[in-house]
């Protein structure tokens, strides 16, 4: 189940990401809309799928292949920053749009405001969301640098068990 949610992840993450570039140099007011309902929908999908990953690890432990204590408290400090920025990310968007008077959709399901409208706000979330955004994209280049890390330096098999299974 672990790996199911990791890979999910991973490819929302990918599209959201590719739905940004894309929406960037749309013109047509048609176009940008359908991609800025696909990045919603993308981005609360981030957001449900961490949630129930956390719950998950929250029921089901992963035990630490990891022995040296100093390493194994970097682990658990960088992956609560990626379980973070993989929260707050969703939830500045959605403040965001929330904040700018709009309706912030999941698949075509409309969600309720987080916020009143405020443009002054909106436009301080945005810069927060986009932020954020680079942060977890920086936090995820490193994440899968120590991943290749431990599979060919400390050849663990921790990148293993995550590709394959145990």
């Amino acid at each position: 189940m672990t790996r199911a949610i990791h890979w999910f992840t991973v490819l929302a993450i990918i599209a959201v990401f590719v739905s940004v570039l894309i929406g960037a140099d749309l013109e047509d007011p048609e176009q940008k809309k359908l991609i800025v309902g696909f990045h919603q929908s993308l981005g609360l999908s981030v957001l449900l799928l961490n949630g129930l990953r956390l719950l998950w690890r929250w029921w089901h432990p992963m035990p630490s292949l990891i022995t040296d204590p100093v390493k194994r408290r970097i682990g658990h400090l960088s992956h609560a920053a990626v379980y973070g920025l993989l929260m707050a990310q969703p939830l500045l968007g959605w403040l965001y749009v929330s904040a700018r008077g709009r309706t912030t959709s999941f698949w075509g399901l409309p969600m309720p405001a987080l916020i009143d409208k405020n443009r002054e706000l909106a436009d301080s979330i945005h810069t927060w969301h986009e932020n954020t955004g680079w942060l977890l994209l920086a936090l995820i280049a490193l994440h899968a640098l120590a991943a290749l890390h431990h599979h060919y330096v400390l050849k663990d098999g921790v990148l293993r068990r995550m590709v394959r299974g145990r």
